[in-house]
């Protein structure tokens, strides 16, 4: 069973940290790409954490 460990809970803080920071009135290109990359990995380890949830029973 793979569980989220404590230095992906770490980047998930950083990130939503730093999403949080945003000036979204003015988004670069390199913002979108990063946001872009943190709603992914996100998405990952969610469906990831889920899939392992329901191969345990």
């Amino acid at each position: 069973m793979k569980r989220i460990d404590t230095t992906e809970i770490l980047l998930i803080v950083v990130l939503l940290a730093w999403i949080a920071d945003m000036d979204f009135g003015r988004l670069s290109v390199l913002d979108f790409v990063g946001l872009g990359s943190a709603v992914v990995f996100i998405a990952l380890l969610f469906f990831r954490s889920r899939r392992n949830r329901s191969h345990r029973r």
